[in-house]
């Protein structure tokens, strides 16, 4: 396979990998009223660090995978950010 094939093929790959958990962190702050700025401010990170996650343009460090699993009170899981094949 060409190096060109290989490329196209992995970029294939990753786009039919997702993350469950920018939605459900989505639902857990609509639930509790929470704009996305505020929690970002209440995790001590930079706003547009959260609106990296939540459009999974980037994923939080395990760290911050666990303080959010521990402010949501495990509603988003910290292995809920690991990258799941799509059907």
């Amino acid at each position: 396979m060409s190096s060109r094939g290989h490329k196209s093929r992995l970029i294939r790959d990753a786009d039919a990998m997702t993350s469950a958990a920018p939605d459900v962190l989505r639902v857990w702050l609509d639930a509790n009223a929470l704009s996305a700025a505020e929690y970002a401010r209440r995790l001590e990170v930079a706003p547009e660090t959260m609106c990296r996650w939540m459009t999974r343009r980037l994923y939080p460090s395990l760290v911050v995978r666990l303080a959010i699993e521990y402010t949501t009170g495990g509603m988003v899981a910290a292995c809920a950010w690991e990258l799941r094949r799509t059907p």
